[in-house]
């Protein structure tokens, strides 16, 4: 079925309406044959059915612009697009102001894949930042727990070695008190000639 319009955005629209394509797409054509009526004009003398094919090429590969987001832009879905692209390309549209939008998506793989390899970077150098963190925070520990052992072992040694003076003062009054002990015991028994053992709560003697 052969097409021949004189196209403004209502009779665009009631045109692409009339067409076999699916729904989803028809706000979109009807959004971008307002901007570039070229599309439908080029459209006139041919089949229905080539002119369906052919919108609804044109409509996948804009629902796909429109509804896919930059971080869907894995390898799997690129694909899809540059497929998508393909297709679209037997039916002639002048598409030279739609290419750079696919091919800024189809770029867009590398730079998600690049921007998720600085992310996960980023995520694994905080990782490791935090375990470094950590393991300062433990070695800081340590050598506080050093030092706090030092400082004891210094103080038990000073005790120590206070407690030796201590020991050394008391062995030497200990011996002088043992030397004194004996020259009293001599002395005692010098003093003990004409020693005799009294009772000294004895009365003295009295005269009767």
């Amino acid at each position: 079925m052969a097409t021949n319009f004189q196209y403004d955005k209502t009779s665009a629209t009631t045109f692409l309406e009339q067409l076999e394509l699916h729904q989803e797409i028809i706000p979109l054509l009807i959004e971008v044959c307002s901007s570039h009526p070229s599309l439908l004009d080029n459209r006139q003398g041919k089949s229905r059915d080539f002119v369906q094919g052919s919108l609804n090429a044109l409509g996948k590969v804009l629902l796909f612009l429109k509804t896919n987001k930059v971080r869907d832009m894995n390898d799997d879905n690129c694909h899809h697009l540059q497929v998508a692209w393909r297709e679209l390309q037997y039916f002639n549209f002048n598409l030279e102001w739609l290419k750079p939008y696919v091919d800024s998506a189809v770029e867009m793989r590398n730079h998600v894949k690049k921007f998720r390899k600085v992310k996960e970077m980023e995520a694994n150098i905080n990782i490791l930042e935090y375990r470094k963190n950590d393991l300062e925070y433990r070695k800081n520990d340590l050598e506080y727990r050093k030092n706090d052992l030092e400082y004891r072992k210094n103080d038990l040694e000073y005790r120590k070695n206070d407690l030796e003076k201590q020991q050394d003062i008391l062995r030497n009054r200990i011996s002088d008190m043992s030397l004194n002990i004996e020259i009293m015991k001599k002395e005692m028994e010098t003093r003990k000639e004409g020693y005799v053992e009294l009772d000294m709560s004895a009365e003295l003697e009295y005269p009767k």
